[in-house]
């Protein structure tokens, strides 16, 4: 199985998350904060990384951005209870996916069944799409990214359409 990293600033969700994922049969580093999160993955070359949208000290946006400084190849699945719950999960998702390049985005309470099916999803697709992601994302770096707060508002501008 797969190297994972899970990252969030509440204890019971950090732990809850970490557990599903090693029942499944990864390997998984727990990280209460960014800077945790930084320097585990400067020690292990995680294959995905599990954030918290809103954390204390910098967004999950943010700390992707960091990570794949580390790791450029590493898989992401954002979660968050934040998030406008009315919005279309797979609209948000896709936002998600086209203007912050995050892989999967899945909102809380994450279900366990959808935690798995979606880390299986992630690691079992193929290299030549890791290496294609990889591409995009060094071909657009310089581009300027979206919030999600922005991504949020022109989805509630598009539900009000």
């Amino acid at each position: 199985m797969a190297h994972v990293l899970v990252v969030d600033d509440e204890t019971d969700v950090l732990n809850a998350l970490a557990r599903s994922l090693r029942l499944d049969g990864h390997e998984v580093t727990r990280a209460g904060t960014a800077a945790d999160a930084i320097a585990a993955a400067r020690e292990h070359p995680f294959e995905l990384v599990v954030l918290d949208y809103i954390m204390p000290t910098m967004s999950g946006v943010e700390l992707l951005n960091r990570l794949r400084e580390v790791i450029p190849a590493i898989r992401s699945i954002l979660v968050s209870g934040k998030l406008d719950s009315d919005v279309a999960e797979e609209d948000l998702a896709a936002d998600l996916r086209d203007l912050v390049e995050v892989d999967l985005y899945l909102h809380k309470p994450v279900e366990t069944a959808k935690l798995l099916e979606s880390v299986r999803i992630l690691l079992n697709e193929s290299v030549e799409k890791d290496w294609k992601s990889l591409a995009k994302r060094n071909l657009y770096q310089k581009k300027k990214t979206k919030t999600i707060r922005q991504v949020e508002k022109s989805m509630n501008a598009r539900k009000k359409k």
